[in-house]
């Protein structure tokens, strides 16, 4: 079983899709797929929406073909470590309360609340 990501980048976020598929795909083949697809998507929107799209608007879509025609597989996580990578997770400060509120950093931030 072979594992394969696709995701993209950016200063404020980075989402990933993981994927398992029984074929061995190269990096340059894996890369080709992706660009059949785009170049799929380009016949199906008009030239003037295409020449402004983003990675990030296409994603899902790219997701979603790589499954269907592709049989990729998405690896779903038995378990999930994902903290806010903003706060602080060795002092006390506050200001990130609404981000924070049910995230993974209150983890950190309780395990290292009382070591000093």
């Amino acid at each position: 079983m072979k594992f394969y990501k696709i995701g993209y980048w950016s200063h404020e976020e980075s989402p990933s899709f993981f994927f398992t598929n029984n074929t061995d795909y190269t990096q340059k083949q894996f890369n080709q797929i992706i660009i059949d697809i785009i170049k799929n998507l380009k016949h199906l929107i008009s030239k003037e929406k295409f020449q402004k799209l983003t990675f990030e608007n296409i994603l899902e879509d790219v997701v979603e073909e790589l499954k269907a025609k592709y049989e990729f597989v998405i690896i779903k996580p038995k378990n999930s470590f994902v903290p806010f990578g903003w706060a602080n997770i060795f002092n006390k400060e506050k200001g990130w309360e609404s981000e924070t509120k049910y995230d993974d950093i209150n983890i950190l931030i309780n395990a290292f609340r009382n070591e000093e």
